[in-house]
């Protein structure tokens, strides 16, 4: 009874070991998150598409179902660079402490653009394809205010991508939920261990065997 309570002891101290030595070499060899999306509301800002017009450097805008009646037609658009970048340090760095959670940093920034959207209909039409950027500086107003009847706020969204674009930090991804878990489970298993010394010191000490009475006198 002994030696199979002696068993169970050392398989679950070996369990124990095991748990967070798997979990901190998971957490050390865990890749990094992958890239970010680019935020939805940003992707779809020119949906549905945005037609512009102009007569005598005036702009106004042209609705879909009757771009064909003017000219020249544009449609308006985004150009877009972006550049993201994931880091994970440890230690003491410029008087703060990393604890090896990755941190992803993603930043977009856009040009606002308009290309010729009639073209095919007015092949010898002597207009430029796209629209250079004193134009453009016309139609942004434009095309803010249009944003802003269809949606609140869109508009503003828009002033902001052109001027400062977009920026996201990032935190929470598997690998720093995995990396949390491991930094948990050691302050476990050290509680665990230490119980389990305890029990081991405090276990009380087996009753004396009983005296043998002596055997009477014939």
């Amino acid at each position: 009874m002994r030696v199979n309570e002696q068993v169970r002891r050392v398989s679950f101290i070996i369990a124990w070991c095991c748990v967070p030595v798997a979990l901190i070499v998971a957490a050390i060899w865990a890749p990094p998150p992958g890239n970010q999306p680019e935020p939805r509301e940003a992707e779809t800002i020119f949906r549905p598409t945005i037609l512009v017009t102009t007569n005598n450097g005036d702009y106004r805008l042209v609705a879909f179902e009757q771009f064909r009646n003017y000219q020249p037609v544009y449609a308006l658009t985004l150009l877009k660079t972006g550049r993201q970048t994931v880091r994970r340090n440890f230690g003491f760095e410029q008087r703060t402490w990393y604890f090896g959670f990755f941190r992803s940093h993603a930043e977009w920034h856009y040009r606002l653009d308009a290309t010729r959207f009639d073209a095919a209909l007015h092949e010898a039409d002597n207009s430029p394809a796209s629209l250079p950027a004193s134009e453009l500086k016309k139609v942004r107003a434009l095309v803010v205010t249009e944003l802003n009847r269809r949606a609140a706020g869109r508009g503003r969204l828009l002033a902001e991508m052109l001027d400062r674009g977009l920026l996201l930090e990032k935190f929470w991804c598997w690998q720093n939920v995995l990396t949390i878990l491991a930094y948990l489970v050691i302050p476990l298993t050290l509680t665990v261990f230490a119980q389990c010394i305890l029990r081991t010191r405090q276990r009380p000490a087996p009753p004396p065997p009983p005296e043998c009475a002596p055997l009477p006198n014939d």
